[in-house]
């Protein structure tokens, strides 16, 4: 049963038409300082449940190891989790490594890889949130 949604904040959140609304995103999920992403929450006035950083986590992306602090820190399963982003290796490949599903922003459209989910417009990948 899908518990929460991590979203790359940077490249996903804040890129189309303004931040994405926290309906369906309960965490955001940053390879970033803690300063820069609290800094631009509150520019967009967002409340996120909770909010992941490569500075807490002591790693970054492509490392499964922020995936998997994540996981300790929010005490989730990776099955109770879906990953949202727009790079294939650090938002879709890592996350994979630590167990968690994940949708890939392909914005540019190009061929999506076998066994990918892939979405071309954050509304669409919302779409499939909900679905799920």
């Amino acid at each position: 049963m899908l518990k929460a949604v991590f979203m790359d904040y940077y490249g996903t959140v804040t890129y189309e038409n303004g931040p994405i609304t926290m309906e369906v995103v309960k965490r955001v999920f940053e390879n970033s300082d803690d300063q820069y992403i609290d800094a631009s929450l509150k520019k967009h006035n967002l409340h996120p449940q909770g909010v992941i950083t490569s500075e807490q986590a002591k790693y970054s992306k492509p490392r499964k190891e922020i995936f998997l602090y994540a996981l300790g820190k929010t005490g989730l399963k990776p099955e109770e989790v879906i990953h949202i982003g727009d790079s294939l290796e650090g938002d879709v490949r890592c996350p994979g490594q630590a167990g968690i599903s994940a949708i890939w922003l392909n914005r540019e459209k190009v061929p999506v890889p076998a066994g990918v989910k892939s979405a071309d417009t954050l509304d669409e990948a919302e779409r499939m949130v909900v679905s799920l």
